[in-house]
């Protein structure tokens, strides 16, 4: 029993130990699919400089805290993320089936 109680307390200050740190940055996780052809802009919000981090390709074009995607195909299935001064991160995952 004295196992058990030592796991939730190890588990409880690993859990306080990350929520601590996420009070430094913020991630915030999107999610969207869209329909083949399509095209979409994506925006960072923030009062701050904007980041995008992407595989680059002629599809895709930043444009300060907006990003554009044009004719989505499969090959934009993937992660896209904007910083806010590198401390807030937004992850896009954009899926075209």
């Amino acid at each position: 029993m004295s196992t058990i109680r030592w796991g939730l307390f190890l588990a409880g200050f690993l859990l306080t130990c990350s929520l601590g740190e996420s009070s430094e940055s913020h991630l915030e996780w999107k999610e969207i699919i869209l329909q083949p052809s399509s095209n979409i802009t994506l925006n960072c919000s923030g009062d701050c400089h904007i980041e995008w981090t992407y595989d680059e390709g002629g599809d895709v074009q930043p444009d300060g805290r907006f990003l554009h995607i044009y004719n989505a195909t499969t090959k934009h299935n993937r992660e896209y993320n904007c910083s806010c001064n590198k401390t807030e991160i937004t992850s896009f995952y954009i899926f075209v089936p």
